[in-house]
C-alpha cells in the first residue's frame, strides 16, 4: 500500500495480569554524548555523572498543557549520527521531541524542540486514541508505531497499528518535518506489535494470522510503498 505524506513545523499497557494498567513502569532508556536519559509512565529523568545519580523531571512541565498534553507511555533513544536523543510521549495523540546532550546538560533537561501529532494529522476524527508508541532509528529515517483506536474509536477513526517514517535531518534541524505514514487498518494483525530496532534502510513489523502463520510488513528507505506477505509459523 502507499504511504501518506504530511508536513508539521515544530514549536498503552503492557502488564502482568492483575497489575493495573497505570502501576506499570514500562520503562525505556538512552545514552549519548555523556547524558543518560530514562522514562518510565508518568516520569523521566536524566543523569550526566554516568548513572550515578539522576536528576527527575515532570513531562507535565517540561511540555505546555495544550491539546496534546501528557499522558502515560514513552519511548526515548539516543541516535549519534545527528547527536540528538529523541522522546516520545502519549497523550491525546503523540509529542516527539529532540534534544541535544548539550541541551540537556545546559538547561536541566528542560530544553526540547517537539513537534504535536494530533489525530488530526493523520486524517483521523477527533478524539481517536492513540496508544503504546514504538521507535526505531534507520539509516536515515526515524520511524514511529502505535496502536490507532484505543482508547477510543469515533466514527470515521481507521484502527489498527499506524508506523510513521520522519527524516532523521529534520529533526536534527529543528524546523519543518515531513512525514509519511501507513492505513492502520492494513496491520491490524499487528496491533501490540514493535518495530524491528537497528532496523537500518528497511524498517519490519509483524502480527500472527491465526496459530500458523506470521504477517510480516517491510517499508524501505527511498520507497514510498510498503509490503506485506504471510510467513508459516509452527501452529
Amino acid at each position: 500500500n502507499a504511504n501518506h505524506a504530511v508536513g508539521l513545523t515544530g514549536a498503552g499497557t503492557n502488564c502482568n495480569p492483575g497489575v493495573a494498567p497505570a502501576s506499570c513502569a514500562e520503562p525505556s532508556g538512552a545514552s549519548g554524548g555523556g547524558v543518560v536519559f530514562v522514562t518510565a509512565n508518568w516520569t523521566a529523568a536524566y543523569s550526566t555523572d554516568g548513572g550515578n545519580t539522576f536528576t527527575t523531571l515532570n513531562p507535565t512541565t517540561v511540555f505546555p498543557a495544550d491539546a496534546i498534553g501528557f499522558c502515560c507511555d514513552q519511548v526515548v533513544q539516543y541516535v549519534p549520527s545527528i547527536d540528538r536523543f529523541i522522546w516520545l510521549l502519549q497523550g491525546n495523540g503523540m509529542r516527539i521531541a529532540v534534544a541535544s546532550p548539550a541541551d540537556i546538560r545546559n538547561s536541566g533537561g528542560t530544553a526540547w524542540t517537539y513537534w504535536n501529532l494530533g489525530p488530526g494529522v493523520f486524517g483521523q476524527p477527533a478524539g481517536t486514541g492513540f496508544d503504546y508508541p514504538d521507535m526505531s532509528v534507520g539509516t536515515n529515517s526515524l520511524y514511529l508505531s502505535w496502536d490507532v483506536g484505543f482508547p477510543a474509536c469515533p466514527a470515521g477513526c481507521n484502527s489498527g497499528l499506524e508506523v510513521v517514517r520522519i527524516p532523521l535531518s529534520q529533526l536534527q534541524a529543528g524546523g519543518t518535518i515531513l512525514f509519511d505514514y501507513t492505513t492502520p487498518s492494513d496491520s491490524s494483525l499487528a496491533w501490540g506489535s514493535h518495530l524491528t530496532q537497528n532496523t537500518g534502510n528497511e524498517i519490519f513489523w509483524a502480527g500472527h494470522d491465526g496459530n500458523s502463520a506470521l504477517r510480516v510488513f517491510s517499508l524501505a528507505e527511498g520507497s514510498n510503498t510498503y509490503f506485506w506477505r504471510n510467513v508459516s509459523i509452527s501452529s
